[in-house]
Parts: structure tokens; sequence; C-alpha cells
């Protein structure tokens, strides 16, 4: 037990080195080895480069974007090392209000959170010494840029340098030569207007001759289409006329074979067909008039049949009612003596 306290609480102090050595560091510090103990009691050496070369820019600014944005990474960083170092004073309390109950038993109880509180501070301290790493990098490549920047403004000045000694005898040139190329931009700035105005004159003109004829080979296009539909329909009328008078001459041969017979042969004209339906039409009206002259006749002779059979009915009803009258009088004589004969 006293063994693993001692580990516990040198991890804890060597993570409480290194964080307060790297938190508060401020970006102008120079370069710097910190020595801690490492998990396994090992002294190592974190290079934490705060190096910060400052320049003078001649005016020019303080520092390009690049700087900018590797300070922002920088205080970034510095930020995560704050709040792990605040997590690891959170935690630092929380072991000393356990290590100061007065119960000795009830360290059992928390000797798991000391192993977890243990390789939760060796893992930090293994980010710390990466982020250290990346801290190194970034304050290397901005110094890099920093110079790279202040050699380039150191151009630029001597450039400017070098070109206001002629610029003054060039400006005189160069301000009449701009008026006149103002003047030439006027006119041709004029011109252009004047150009556009025409140009949307005769595009609008073009544009309405354009409708009027999209308009005209519409509208042939529909006449054409109509000729065409309608020169189809006259096809599809005169090749129906030409079936029809087939047909009808067919049907003609028909009728008039149908009303020839042996006696009369009818031709396929239509004025002996109608002569010959006329004759067939009076012949078959007297025909009419005779059948009704004998369903008359029929209807007659019926009423007269069935007179004649109610009087025979009537007959044989009295011949019984009598023939019953003579068997109760005459009980011991013969059906056959007094059936009529």
């Amino acid at each position: 037990m006293a063994s693993s306290n001692y580990m516990f609480d040198r991890e804890l102090g060597s993570a409480r080195a290194i964080i307060n050595a790297y938190s508060n560091v401020p970006l102008t510090q120079q370069p710097q080895y910190n020595t801690y103990l490492g998990s396994y009691g090992m002294s190592s050496q974190l290079p934490y480069t705060t190096t910060f070369t400052n320049f003078n820019y001649l005016g020019y600014g303080t520092g390009s974007t690049e700087s900018i944005e590797s300070k922002k990474v920088l205080v970034d960083l510095q930020g995560q090392v704050r709040l792990l170092k605040k997590e690891l004073e959170n935690r630092d309390a929380r072991v000393l209000e356990l290590t100061s109950m007065k119960d000795a038993y009830k360290h059992v109880h928390f000797e798991p959170d000391r192993y977890g509180s243990t390789h939760d501070l060796r893992e930090t301290t293994i980010k710390l010494a990466a982020k250290d790493d990346r801290i190194n990098e970034l304050k290397k490549e901005n110094d890099l840029i920093i110079h790279a920047n202040y050699q380039l403004r150191l151009r630029v000045h001597e450039l400017e340098s070098n070109v206001n000694s002629s610029y003054v005898h060039y400006n005189v040139n160069h301000c009449l030569q701009n008026d006149t190329i103002k003047a030439e931009r006027d006119a041709a700035l004029h011109d252009t207007e004047t150009v556009k105005t025409e140009l949307e004159t005769v595009k609008s003109r073009l544009d309405s001759i354009q409708k009027a004829w999209q308009n005209t080979r519409v509208e042939l296009d529909q006449r054409e289409n109509k000729y065409s539909s309608h020169e189809l329909h006259m096809k599809q009328i005169e090749n129906d006329v030409v079936y029809i008078k087939s047909c009808f001459d067919a049907f003609k041969q028909q009728i008039g074979q149908l009303l020839s017979d042996g006696y009369v042969k009818v031709e396929p004209k239509e004025q002996e067909i109608k002569e010959k339906i006329q004759l067939l039409m009076q012949s078959s009206k007297e025909r009419g008039i005779i059948i009704t002259n004998l369903q008359n006749q029929k209807e007659q002779l019926a009423k007269q049949l069935q007179a004649q059979i109610d009087i025979n009915k009537e007959v044989d009803k009295k011949w019984m009612t009598t023939h019953f009258g003579i068997r109760q009088f005459v009980p011991y004589c013969s059906y056959d003596t007094i059936r009529p004969k």
C-alpha cells in the first residue's frame, strides 16, 4: 500500500511540475529546458521553445497572416494546458480529501480511483509532451515566416526608395497621359452607349420580325397539315365511294336474282327492281286481304264449333242426370238395357 501511495505521489508531483513549468510561459520567453521526474522516477528534459523574434517592419505592419494564425494556435494550446492544470488541481484536491480521512480502512475503497488517477496522469503527461513538441514546431515555423516577411519588407522598402527618385519625373507625363486616356475613354464610352442604344433598337426590331416570322411559319404549318388531312380524307372518301358503289352493284345483282323466277327475269337495274317490288307489294296487299278474310272465316267457324261443343256438353249432362234418375227407380235394370242406342 505504501509503494502504491509513493508511486501515485511521484506521478502527481511530476505532472504538477510539468504543468506549472509550461502553462503560463509568455510567448517572448527564450528557449529553455525543464527537468522533471518521469513516470518511473527518471529525469528528462522537455524542450519548450517559446522564442519570439521582434522585428522592426518600417511601418508596414506587425506580421503576416501565417504568424497571426500561429499565435492563435499557440494561445489555444496554452489554454488546453491550463485546462489540464485545472483538472490536475481538482484531482489533487480529491486525493488530499481522500487521504485526510481518519478511518484507516476506507482507503481500500478508493484504491481503484488512485490507480485510475495515476493512469490519467500518465496519459496527461504524454499529451503534454506531444503538445509541447507541436508548440515548438509551430514557433519555429512562426520564426521562419516572420524572418522571411521581414526580409521581404526590407526588399520592398529598398525598391520603393529606388522608385521614388524617378517617380517625380514620371508623374507629370503620367498625368498628361492619364488625361488623354480619360478623354479617349469618355469618347469611347459615349460611342459605346450610342452603339448599345442602336443595337437594342435593332434587336427589338429583329425580335418582332422573328416573332412575326415564327407566327407565319406556324400558321403555314397548320395550313399544310390541314391540307394534308383534307387530302387524305378525300382519298378515303373516294375509296369509300368506290367500295360502296361496288357493294351497291352487288346488292342490285342479288336483289335481281332474288326477284327473278322461271318465268320473269329481273335485270339488276333500279327501275326494273322498283317495278318488280311494286308488283310484289300489290300482290302482297291482295294476299293480305285474302288472309284477313280467311282468318275471319276461321274465327266464325271456331265460334260455331265452340257453340256446338257447348250444346253437346249440355246434352251429355242432361243424359247423365236422366240416367242417374232411372237407376234409382229401376235398380235391377242393367246399364246396357237403359243405355241409348
